[in-house]
């Protein structure tokens, strides 16, 4: 953990982990929260979902540490977040996410709360193995990448930087949402509740045939990357992942940040 000392030094210590006041829609579909017991009860390698109807289906699994349990403390009250080493932590997903994904043709968002130190790195790859396994064994690429102040997407196989901010602040809680919708072709990205890009001209391939499956891989880095830090592992700490098999809305969105940021500080 080698920045946390760094996020210690800047909030005192509080008493009692915070009850997130995001109400979940029904198109969530894996909920992760490292300051929540039921997710994270702060050691062992398993990050539970919270989606009450998927918990016992779905949920992660951390790697190779696991990730560092960190403390930190916001408004007087203390908030626990998991941190990646940067080096070979990263998190999967225990099954593959395959029909949840078809379910509704390929729309996905995927929301984070992520305190970012600036070094570069991948925020998810994606895989298309069967059965879930390490980063770069089967089918993969990298979907997000994060490099000096820069935060870009891509899907496979335009594997070309989508930017969607050159100006994304370190050292500081970020709420990032990554969405995709195969059957538009539009990807859209948002940070702190609000959208900065938009392109409905990005064709996607999916690992539709038999043979794969789907695993979202976080803080992992891809050998097929697009820049942009996305070929390396990612020094970060991650409070909160959300996962849905749709589009959300904007308004949406800016609910989520807007019901959060006083636990992380924005």
């Amino acid at each position: 953990m080698p920045f946390l000392s760094a996020i210690e030094g800047q909030f005192a210590f509080g008493r009692n982990v915070p009850q997130s006041s995001f109400t979940p829609p029904s198109n969530l579909q894996i909920w992760l929260d490292a300051g929540s017991n039921s997710s994270y009860p702060g050691s062992g390698t398993v990050w539970s979902n919270l989606v009450t109807s998927n918990a016992g289906s779905y949920w992660y699994t951390l790697s190779n540490g696991p990730a560092s349990v960190s403390t930190i403390v916001y408004n007087g009250t203390l908030n626990r977040t998991l941190t990646f080493d940067g080096v070979n932590d990263y998190a999967t997903p225990n099954i593959s996410l395959l029909s949840l994904a078809q379910t509704n043709n390929w729309n996905e968002t995927r929301e984070y709360w992520l305190y970012w130190p600036g070094a570069p790195g991948c925020l998810t790859m994606e895989s298309g193995s069967v059965t879930p396994g390490p980063p770069d064994s089967a089918w993969y690429d990298a979907q997000i990448g994060l490099s000096n102040r820069n935060l870009a997407y891509a899907v496979w196989a335009d594997m070309t930087a989508k930017v969607v901010t050159t100006n994304l602040a370190s050292n500081t809680w970020n709420h990032i949402v990554f969405q995709y919708s195969k059957s538009s072709n539009l990807m859209m990205g948002y940070v702190n509740g609000t959208r900065l890009y938009s392109n409905a001209s990005v064709p996607r391939t999916t690992p539709d045939s038999a043979g794969y499956g789907y695993f979202p891989i976080l803080m992992a880095g891809a050998v097929t990357n697009f820049g942009y830090g996305s070929a390396s592992y990612l020094q970060a700490s991650l409070g909160i992942y959300r996962w849905y098999n749709q589009i959300i809305s904007g308004d949406q969105i800016s609910s989520n940040f807007n019901s959060e940021k006083g636990r992380f500080g924005v």
